[in-house]
């Protein structure tokens, strides 16, 4: 997909890279933050978590550089197949450290102080005696506290061939906040996709409340053809909602929806994994204005099920618990 002039206005004017997992054995750790700052004019600090090293300053010194030389190499490395040129970006692109516990405290404060309006991070290892990949409590802590967007990257990548961006939704035209969360969620879904050259597909499920009480009561008995009825005209409702929303969005690239009938914690993982989803775009709570909200539960369901990257992006006026 071609990008276009008029998608040019950056998303993200400055970025904060979380480094704590590069080392030698990683392939390109950091070509895809690179990518995003670049496409986005941005600047990209790289925050690097040290380990709990000695107090001797010469030995936190000589982590320090060993560790701005592997960074300096990668992003050679990774501007060199990006096609970017590095020497463009230098002065856009700075190296902090900070001590690694108790860092997503630190990591918080620091997005508030220093203004960021998005943060990647590489999704920390699992555990490998697990048969499964889940995200880790430092990772979902970050989403829950983080007050801008976080990318949270793992296995794969937009910048790879033929990437395929998902964003759910669920329109609710009676909760204004949820609406407007709605169509943020579509925005930046929006620019991702023409930024990257991406697929995009809108996620949205449905269902008609007391269904199933409705086939299965023992004591009254609606005909199998009125309730069929019902919920075909629910259907139509749900999907007339979703076309006004993306309408009302004023979306540029092309999108395919996709309108399900079921509950999302098991619709969207089944179609990420179906469908090899390379990026989800989600909001993770609905309510504004509560410092130090519990993430919602069909949020939270979902990024517990899914094993790829996903951008998770809270509501205008959302609190973050951690104060500077």
């Amino acid at each position: 997909m071609a990008f276009r002039e008029e998608q040019r206005m950056s998303l993200f004017k400055k970025i904060l890279y979380v480094a704590s997992n590069i080392n030698e054995d990683q392939d390109h750790p950091l070509d895809e933050a690179l990518s995003v700052a670049q496409k986005n004019d941005a600047t990209l600090s790289i925050l690097v978590l040290k380990p709990n090293l000695s107090r001797s300053v010469s030995v936190n010194d000589s982590f320090e550089e060993a560790a701005k030389e592997r960074i300096h190499a990668s992003l050679e490395k990774d501007a060199l197949s990006l096609g970017i040129d590095i020497s463009d970006m230098r002065d856009k692109i700075e190296i902090i450290f900070e001590d690694k516990k108790p860092f997503v405290i630190e990591i918080v404060k620091r997005i508030m102080r220093d203004g960021y309006d998005l943060v990647i991070k590489e999704a920390e290892d699992f555990d490998k005696a697990a048969s499964f990949f889940t995200f880790q409590s430092n990772d979902i802590n970050l989403l829950r506290k983080s007050p801008v967007p976080v990318w949270m990257s793992h296995r794969t990548k937009v910048i790879n061939s033929e990437p395929l961006i998902t964003v759910a939704i669920h329109p609710e035209e009676e909760n204004p906040e949820a609406e407007a969360l709605n169509k943020k969620l579509l925005n930046h879904a929006d620019k991702i996709a023409n930024m990257m050259g991406a697929k995009l597909k809108i996620i949205t499920c449905w269902s008609l409340q007391y269904e199933d009480h409705l086939r299965h009561a023992p004591f009254v008995k609606v005909p199998e053809e009125e309730i069929d009825a019902t919920v075909d005209q629910e259907r139509q409702r749900s999907l007339s909602e979703v076309n006004r929303m993306i309408q009302e969005s004023n979306m540029s690239c092309e999108y395919e929806i996709v309108h399900e009938k079921g509950r999302p914690q098991k619709i969207i993982p089944a179609f990420i994994k179906d469908n090899k989803v390379t990026l989800m775009v989600m909001g993770t709570v609905s309510r504004t204005g509560i410092p130090g909200f519990i993430m919602g539960n069909t949020a939270e369901d979902i990024i517990h099920q899914i094993d790829i990257s996903m951008l998770a992006i809270k509501p205008d006026g959302f609190k973050s618990p951690v104060e500077v």
